[in-house]
């Protein structure tokens, strides 16, 4: 899926990148253990990512990772540091903690990524080439080397799950011959599935949510329904069977739980719909107090984390303490520094620091709502999180969701093509048309497989979901 070279015209005053999409964060990675102030953000313009639990925030172009146009990728950090992306073509990753650098190992294919999680070392990815025979690649050095593993024709992948509490248990949706939604489970660490369900509800499409980082057997599952509307389904015994915890009138743009699952969120791309807040395990809901609108969640030790539409919001990445009935802004793009941390003879710097002039003039001139002081959530409760309402059973130092990737679905994604009020943007001519790639777990629903699976179709949810999609927006 190469990018194509278009001249870049404005069909009305705005902001945005030469990608043509308004400048955005989308879905999202946490760091784990020793790594846990590092976070890597996917947004339309490139990686958003900080190093020190979100003081300060760094740009990285998408020309050093090695991706282009109106594609967002899964993306996953390991225990050491290592970033991890996956691309339409292949996979990219840092040096061991050094974001700087950016390279593709020589031993992974290069085909298209439809999504990838990790845990401690291990890194699963799910590919899909044009030939329709989807295929699971695994490494346990943290993405330095690779092996490919279990593979399926006529599998069209969705997402890919590795689960906290036992890295051997691999979880995988897609849609299998006939355009229907199956999920598979390894024990294996991905070498070989077998297909726990094709039930979802009703769902057309499913994707994997959360993975209960206490209880390999237990996660969630966002399915979308036709001709709109999704389901939240909750599987306690290995995705044999599922249960209705949510069903929303519009796409789910947002997924996550504390360890256990007694508490959870989620939101939807409904433009007067809040935060949704269960304290009971799903038996009952209610709005949070803010009205923050997320494009993907994540929750971690008691704090809520969301990636937000800064036009709307004020704010790109969010915090909170209190379960979301408040959030404290992290991030505001105008505030971005560019590639000057890195090394001159750097990846990033050699690549981005041409571009950064231009993309910070654009990100100057961003109309927002004023928000609060800029701060972040550090200083986690000695219990892993009473703060959050009734989520005390929960309490846990172990992150609740697999890293992405994001992949909030959310990971996790494009989420809407246009968020209530946002400005047309700007659009490319010259007789080419850009791919458009989408992947999610925490959010929007998404079309890779389409794009990939369907042949040659270009993925485009009809209602763009969740590049967002699965990592959802996660």
């Amino acid at each position: 899926m190469a990018a194509c070279a278009a001249t870049v015209v404005a069909t009305n005053v705005g902001v945005a990148d030469a990608n043509g999409r308004y400048p955005t964060a989308q879905f999202f990675a946490l760091g784990e253990g020793a790594q846990r102030d590092r976070i890597a953000i996917v947004t339309t313009f490139g990686l958003v990512t900080s190093e020190d639990g979100g003081a300060t925030w760094d740009w990285t172009c998408e020309e050093a990772v090695g991706f282009s146009g109106q594609y967002d990728p899964a993306v996953a950090i390991t225990s050491d540091g290592t970033l991890v992306a996956g691309l339409p073509d292949g996979l990219s990753r840092t040096a061991q903690g050094n974001w700087c650098e950016w390279s593709r190992p020589s031993t992974f294919s290069f085909e298209p990524v439809v999504d990838l999680s990790a845990v401690g070392a291990s890194v699963v990815a799910s590919l899909t080439p044009p030939a329709a025979t989807q295929f699971v690649s695994r490494s346990n050095d943290h993405g330095a080397t690779w092996t490919r593993a279990w593979a399926r024709a006529e599998f069209y992948a969705h997402t890919i799950d590795l689960a906290p509490s036992r890295v051997e248990r691999v979880y995988t949706t897609g849609w299998v011959r006939g355009a229907r939604p199956a999920l598979f489970r390894s024990d294996d660490s991905g070498g070989t599935f077998v297909e726990t369900t094709r039930d979802f509800a009703g769902g057309y499409a499913a994707y994997i949510a959360w993975v209960d980082p206490l209880d390999p057997d237990a996660l969630l599952v966002r399915a979308d329904l036709d001709p709109e509307g999704a389901l939240l389904l909750r599987s306690g015994d290995g995705g044999a069977t599922f249960r209705t915890l949510f069903r929303g009138t519009s796409s789910l743009v947002g997924v996550t739980a504390a360890p256990g699952g007694r508490t959870l969120w989620v939101s939807t791309n409904a433009a007067a719909d809040r935060i949704r807040r269960s304290t009971d395990g799903g038996e009952s809901w209610s709005a949070v107090a803010s009205d923050l609108r997320p494009r993907s969640m994540r929750f971690r030790d008691g704090v809520l984390f969301a990636t937000a539409n800064e036009m709307n919001s004020g704010m790109s990445f969010a915090c909170s303490r209190d379960g979301g009935d408040t959030f404290t802004p992290m991030l505001v793009l105008s505030r971005l520094r560019g590639p000057e941390r890195c090394a001159a003879t750097s990846v990033v710097r050699t690549r981005c620091a041409p571009l950064w002039d231009s993309v910070r003039a654009q990100l100057a001139m961003i109309t927002r709502p004023p928000v609060g002081p800029i701060g972040t959530c550090t200083g986690a409760t000695p219990d892993g999180g009473t703060s959050v309402p009734d989520a005390s059973p929960d309490a846990s130092g172990t992150d609740s969701a697999a890293p992405a990737d994001a992949r909030t679905d959310a990971g996790l994604l494009d989420g809407p093509a246009t968020d209530a009020g946002e400005r047309p943007r700007l659009v490319a001519s010259g007789g080419c048309s850009c791919v458009v790639s989408g992947h999610p777990k925490g959010g929007s629903t998404g079309g890779w497989w389409l794009l990939v699976g369907l042949g040659a179709l270009v993925h485009s949810d009809a209602r763009r979901r969740f590049r967002s999609r699965s990592r959802g927006l996660r």
